[in-house]
């Protein structure tokens, strides 16, 4: 910052910011894959880029200017960003359902399990 800053301003420091942290994730990274063995689905990863620029392209077209469509475009960015994964198939059922219990719908998912399981037949 202090060699960048001074010649190209605020974007030197957010642009010399971010490969700060992104070093400080990849060192992070190998330092936890020593200690503690875990297994990146690089599958999910890519479904998930996908669902965040499918995210991103409805709240550019949205604009948020004042703080009510900023709160509606982060609760429509939320739910937009868990359907695509959702069509993209990116949960198991076992997860889907424990998403529904997380946010207190179990009743939702058994109905809507059924309701599916009636239609394929």
């Amino acid at each position: 910052n202090i060699i960048f800053v001074p010649y190209y301003g605020i974007i030197a420091a957010a642009i010399t910011t971010l490969i700060a942290y992104l070093i400080l994730v990849v060192i992070i990274g190998i330092s936890a894959r020593r200690h503690i063995t875990f297994y990146l689905h690089s599958l999910f990863i890519i479904k998930s880029i996908i669902a965040s620029i499918g995210m991103t392209l409805i709240i550019w077209i949205i604009n948020p200017m004042n703080t009510i469509t900023i709160i509606i475009s982060i609760f429509l960015g939320i739910f937009i960003y868990f359907c695509l994964l959702l069509l993209q198939k990116s949960f198991t059922k076992k997860e889907i359902r424990q998403i529904f219990e997380i946010a207190g719908l179990r009743k939702l998912y058994e109905k809507l399990n059924v309701s599916l399981y009636r239609i394929r037949k």
